[in-house]
């Protein structure tokens, strides 16, 4: 059985990921984190993303590094946002504990901070901009379509939902790096774009 935590519990992704947990007969969820300080600790995850009492109460971020050792976490799943996936990811390395991150918006640096922690402390990772099957398809695709199409133009158009919050998201520049390192381009070349950083919802 796979002890999964999950921080951002109650929030949008966390929900999601939660009840898709509970419906695998190989995954257990064991702790669940909301922002520091929640008024919800204490209060069982599971009546708050309304699927009953499951007996796994949510606890405040600070005690993440706590909560992991305690509940002998193999893997925390983080659909957060940079910063705090950032710190998030560093504990849980330290802890030995696996991440699953979905979190978009991480710069080099934070990316750099993250690699390191990862390898100091030996852990597994799997970080991607995009967990969508489809996503990793259209990845291959353009990667093979940039090779064949080097002497294009390159434009990348993107239309989210209403809480998306980064710009370029995730997926965007993932793109937009797949394409740039295709053979025959130049890997200097500026990169143009309309938004860029936290932008709000």
């Amino acid at each position: 059985m796979i002890k999964i935590a999950v921080t951002g519990a109650n929030g949008r992704m966390g929900t999601k990921i939660i009840k898709n947990i509970l419906k695998q007969d190989d995954m257990e969820l064991v702790v669940a984190l909301g922002s520091p300080d929640t008024p919800l600790e204490g209060k069982d995850v599971g009546e708050i993303i309304g699927v009953g009492n499951i007996g796994v109460p949510i606890n405040g971020a600070q005690k993440l590094s706590e909560v992991l050792k305690e509940k002998r976490s193999d893997v925390l799943v983080d659909f957060t946002r940079a910063h705090i996936a950032t710190h998030n990811i560093k504990i849980s390395a330290e802890c030995g504990v696996n991440v699953v991150v979905g979190t978009t918006g991480l710069t080099d640096e934070q990316l750099a901070e993250i690699r390191e922690a990862v390898e100091k402390n030996r852990i597994k990772a799997v970080i991607s901009p995009n967990m969508a099957i489809g996503a990793n398809v259209f990845f291959k695709v353009i990667e093979d379509l940039a090779k064949i199409l080097n002497d294009y133009d390159m434009e990348i158009i993107e239309a989210h939902h209403n809480h998306k919050a980064d710009a370029p998201s995730g997926t965007a520049l993932k793109a937009y790096e797949i394409m740039a390192q295709a053979p025959g381009r130049d890997k200097d070349d500026i990169f143009v774009h309309g938004r860029q950083g936290m932008v709000r919802e």
